[in-house]
């Protein structure tokens, strides 16, 4: 599974932030047409992380990236994020990373 360029910043608990997986390999004129995301746990405690992501995901005009929104994460818990999109081109795309969520003193 191809990883994201770099792992996302940590979120504070009471953070809901739109988070764009946007590092698909993608030929000239090939764009998005739909997006899968999931999100499990990896460190920490959470007894339903797939809460985490809120609402559907969206794939904006461009076709070049698909956003999620996600919050309400657990203090301490870290997260693995995984995208799966498909292509107009028929390719079937997966790139992941790491949220860490760290209450902000």
């Amino acid at each position: 599974m191809p990883r994201s360029n770099q792992d996302l910043p940590a979120i504070d608990p009471t953070e809901t932030v739109n988070i764009t997986a946007d590092t698909f390999p993608l030929a000239a004129g090939e764009t998005l047409i739909s997006a899968a995301w999931s999100i499990t746990l990896i460190s920490g405690v959470d007894a339903s992380p797939s809460a985490r992501l809120i609402g559907a995901p969206s794939i904006p005009s461009s076709g070049l990236v698909t956003i999620q929104k996600v919050g309400t994460c657990q203090p301490g818990a870290v997260y693995d994020i995984v995208v799966t999109a498909i292509s107009s081109a028929g390719q079937t795309l997966t790139t992941n990373s790491h949220l860490p969520c760290n209450a902000i003193s």
